[in-house]
């Protein structure tokens, strides 16, 4: 299990999240959604242990995060940032192939580009390989850092390694199309049922209806409600955090909730 046992983060005086507990477990999809400033990514953030809380403490199995060796550690868990900048002349390929630092002495490059080439298919980009990554669009970029998070934490067919793995993806559709907004959940939950945990912050509630297993809402950083999807996107919760009416509803095809504005 990955978790936050009542995190505090501060930059200067201001507090951006207050006495936070969170946990996701290998093999569920949970989203993290709230307003504007709500403290989404910086949890995130600190649950990858790339910020230290000022209080409480993040884990991963049971042993604080900021003790895991960093080889370790990016072995285990793989961060698709909000926002990457990267001006180098690579191949959207080599970006790709960027991921598999962690395993460089461990596979070889032919397995690496394998593996690499095979991401890119799940995440529609496997067109783009030969092409320059500054010559891709803003979206286009962002499936190819997808396929560079997934390999981070693939492993070959090795029944020795069993380790626990998490997918932490910060707004992982804001670029994205309609299309490859569900392209890249459904590769979520497809990796989700492989045995990764994964964290998605998403604004778009219908888009966690359909794909997450349990919601974190968060306002003011803090944690309003969590649980089960159908427990938290309620009308009257919903409209407390994001001060808007709001009409909750079975969606009219999928088994899922429909979030309308009213």
């Amino acid at each position: 299990m990955l978790e936050a046992r009542n995190i505090s983060v501060k930059i200067g005086s201001a507090e951006l999240l207050h006495d936070v507990s969170f946990e996701v477990s290998p093999g569920e999809v949970v989203a993290i959604v709230g307003p504007n400033g709500a403290g989404k990514s910086t949890l995130l953030k600190a649950l990858s242990g790339l910020i230290k809380p000022v209080s409480g403490e993040v884990l991963l199995e049971n042993k604080a995060i900021k003790n895991w060796p960093r080889l370790e550690l990016a072995q285990r868990r793989a961060v698709l940032s909000q926002k990457i900048e990267l001006a180098l002349p690579f191949t959207a390929l080599e970006v790709v192939v960027l991921g598999r630092a962690p395993y460089r002495k461990t596979y070889n490059h032919q397995e690496n580009l394998a593996l690499a080439l095979d991401a890119m298919r799940q995440s529609g980009t496997e067109q783009f390989a030969e092409r320059s990554y500054t010559s891709l669009s803003g979206g286009e970029q962002q499936r190819v850092h997808l396929a560079r998070v997934l390999i981070q934490i693939w492993r070959q067919q090795d029944t020795a390694r069993t380790e626990e793995r998490y997918l932490l993806l910060d707004e992982p559709t804001s670029s994205l199309d309609l299309a490859h907004q569900h392209t890249t959940l459904e590769v979520a939950k497809r990796t989700a049922a492989e045995g990764v945990g994964v964290v998605a912050v998403l604004h778009d509630l219908n888009l966690a209806a359909m794909y997450a297993d349990r919601i974190y809402l968060m306002k003011d950083g803090l944690i309003d409600s969590s649980g089960a999807v159908e427990d938290v996107l309620q009308g009257d919760i919903l409209e407390r955090v994001f001060d808007l009416p709001l009409s909750v509803s079975r969606h009219p095809t999928r088994p899922c909730l429909q979030v309308v504005a009213t």
